[in-house]
């Protein structure tokens, strides 16, 4: 038995504490990023599954194809995403994100332990039982479609990530749904979630606020580690 008074060791860091060690910059790192392909799922789930597996544990970052999301999705995708952040602050204003719900627009607000400034971006979070809630979507005449495409858009994802984590659960030794059934787009406390990002002009640093007074400390997104337990990202150059 362990004494649960007892202090914790110094290498159970949170992650949190993690980022307070990295430079704002990070360290450039030459790895190998392996690309797994996901197509006939079903048919070679034991492949795909050890293919993740070894990528995860040997590298821990893996690039997906033929994963059934179509490139023309991902494309519409940046550009609604881009329809929303052209609108004007004061509309946007109007779908806070507020603390503990993971949904709505945020500015400038996230601050990362590893530069101490806010990054130079801005985001919207979709996370569904939220948005009603909140009354976080825009409107028809404000956005037309944007509402049902996202709502596709996140659900086509949602199913991405869980065939990622069905092979997770089955290198474990779980159930193959263990994950699954934690993800739950019906449960309240769900928190899966679309993030639409838009990083900002670094010629527009505010540098009244900058601890050098340059501006030069800020960053778009400073070193960090992501706390959840997946996350999947769609790039462009």
């Amino acid at each position: 038995m362990t004494d649960p008074s007892a202090p914790r060791p110094a290498s159970a860091d949170t992650e949190i504490d993690k980022e307070r060690h990295f430079g704002g910059e990070g360290v450039v790192v030459e790895r190998e990023i392996r690309r797994i392909d996901l197509s006939n799922y079903d048919e070679r789930f034991e492949q795909i599954a050890d293919e993740i597996w070894a990528a995860a544990t040997d590298v821990g970052f893996f690039q997906v194809e033929q994963h059934g999301i179509e490139q023309t999705r991902i494309d519409e995708a940046f550009e609604r995403t881009a329809d929303f952040f052209d609108l004007e602050a004061t509309k946007k204003a109007r779908w806070p994100l507020r603390p503990g719900t993971n949904a709505g627009w945020e500015f400038r607000t996230q601050v990362r332990p590893s530069t101490g400034t806010q990054d130079q971006k801005e985001s919207y979070q979709i996370t569904m039982p939220r948005m009603e809630e909140g009354d976080l979507w825009p409107t028809e005449e404000e956005l037309p479609g944007f509402r049902s495409f996202m709502t596709e858009f996140q659900a086509e994802n949602r199913e991405l990530g869980m065939q990622i984590l069905r092979c997770f659960a089955h290198r474990l030794g779980f159930p193959v749904d263990f994950f699954t059934e934690r993800h739950d787009p019906t449960d309240p406390g769900y928190q899966s979630t679309l993030r639409l990002l838009h990083y900002l002009p670094m010629s527009d640093v505010p540098t009244d606020d900058s601890p050098t007074g340059t501006g030069e400390d800020y960053w778009r997104a400073g070193a960090h580690t992501d706390y959840d337990c997946l996350t999947l990202l769609h790039q462009r150059p």
